[in-house]
């Protein structure tokens, strides 16, 4: 036996329903439109009864606005007058800040320049005085070997003389003024050998030493037994160093002038 079976068509049976929310979502649509419609028109309304408002009671805004708008300009006029005072006023605190620190920076800069010349001027005189000391040794360090030959060839050693330093530094500082070998007059009461070396400040005793025991007429002075006294001046220039042996013309014997009368030298002199 066959069994029937009866078939439903299940689209159309939703259709009602469907129909139903279409309707309910159209009028909610409507609804709103109707609401801002109606917001849309109380706004404007509003704004319109605002300006209509302010239409009416311009004169009496405006009069009430009026001392308000005086009395803030007079304030702003205030502050503009402040302002302007204020800003002579930073002017002039600037001007005197500036002037006060040129005159700083200017005392500053003076009293470095002052430092930087007491520097300098402290310097030149240590180097003098380095110099100076330099010099006396190496004038007492030529008698010294001089002595020192004397003594190896039996005659007594020479005793330093002040006064005969004074006229033997003299001639020497006068000889590197000149750049130039001279000797004094044979008027004055003493007499010398000169020696100069060019081209340095720094000989030593032992070349002065030397190149006069070297030469026949200047040797004599050094090894002269007669002599008692003497003194050695050196001075320097920019050319050289000059050096005197000085000694009393006094102390001499007319025979110790051997070489004047073109003679052979005498027996202490070999």
């Amino acid at each position: 036996m066959r069994r029937h079976y009866q078939k439903h068509d299940w689209r159309n049976h939703n259709r009602p329903q469907q129909h139903q929310k279409t309707r309910v979502k159209t009028s909610t649509i409507i609804i709103v439109w109707l609401i801002i419609l109606a917001l849309f028109s109380a706004a404007v309304f509003g704004i319109y009864k605002g300006v209509n408002t302010l239409v009416t009671h311009k004169d009496s805004i405006i009069a009430g606005i009026s001392p308000m708008a005086n009395n803030t300009l007079q304030t702003l006029k205030g502050y503009k007058d402040n302002i302007g005072e204020y800003k002579d006023d930073l002017i002039t605190k600037f001007n005197n800040a500036w002037q006060e620190w040129q005159a700083e920076r200017v005392a500053t800069q003076k009293a470095t320049e002052e430092a930087q010349q007491a520097r300098k001027a402290e310097e030149s005189l240590e180097k003098a005085e380095s110099e100076k000391r330099r010099i006396e040794e190496l004038e007492h360090s030529v008698v010294d070997q001089v002595n020192a030959i004397r003594t190896q060839r039996g005659s007594s050693p020479l005793i330093w003389d002040n006064e005969l330093y004074i006229y033997s530094k003299q001639h020497s500082e006068d000889m590197a003024n000149q750049r130039r070998l001279f000797h004094t007059s044979m008027y004055e009461p003493y007499a010398e050998n000169a020696w100069g070396g060019e081209g340095s400040t720094s000989w030593t005793a032992n070349t002065i030493v030397e190149s006069w025991m070297s030469s026949q007429k200047h040797r004599t002075w050094l090894l002269c037994p007669h002599l008692k006294h003497i003194a050695v001046g050196i001075a320097t220039s920019d050319n050289g160093m000059y050096a005197s042996w000085t000694f009393w013309r006094g102390e001499t014997w007319d025979a110790d002038w051997w070489y004047v009368d073109d003679t052979s030298p005498p027996d202490w002199w070999y």
